[in-house]
């Protein structure tokens, strides 16, 4: 990650890199009919049929793309950032047309591995609540394992 020099300092322990106070910021969203619950399997008809709320699982991906965004301007060229694991508490629904806005903090990094605190508000209310870790990569070997496991499923599948 970017920030000079990958030196320890006494409060994050050795090999970490420095955490900058420029990782929380925000985004916000206005929620489309395409982020409520019957469309995520709009053949499915119990899922079809559920209250027309934010799902889920749209809430965890627009709190990754948050996360995204605020830990690209610090990754040098050639890294990216993968998802491994989130805690959310989803706590209140959320109608469509509302905008929801979410706040990110970075609150642990060790190595290649950042934890964020994560709270998603609507126009009225707090709906949701996350700790999210994410791994920084190398791009290319990412994409190289990808590819290998691809090709392993291609001959699996011949």
């Amino acid at each position: 990650m970017r920030g000079g020099r990958r030196r320890a300092t006494a409060r994050q322990g050795k090999g970490c890199r420095p955490v900058k106070s420029t990782l929380a910021p925000g985004v916000s969203y206005r929620l489309n009919s395409h982020h409520l619950v019957p469309a995520l399997f709009p053949d499915s008809p119990p899922i079809a049929t559920m209250p027309r709320v934010l799902a889920t699982a749209w809430l965890v991906a627009l709190m990754e793309h948050a996360c995204i965004l605020a830990l690209e301007p610090h990754l040098d060229v050639g890294e990216a950032s993968v998802g491994t694991s989130i805690d959310l508490k989803h706590l209140a629904p959320t109608p469509e047309a509302i905008r929801i806005a979410i706040e990110v903090g970075c609150i642990q990094v060790h190595k290649r591995r950042t934890v964020w605190s994560i709270v998603a508000r609507d126009e009225v209310e707090e709906i949701g609540r996350a700790i999210h870790e994410r791994i920084v990569v190398e791009s290319h070997r990412f994409a190289g394992s990808l590819a290998a496991k691809e090709k392993l499923l291609a001959q699996a599948r011949i």
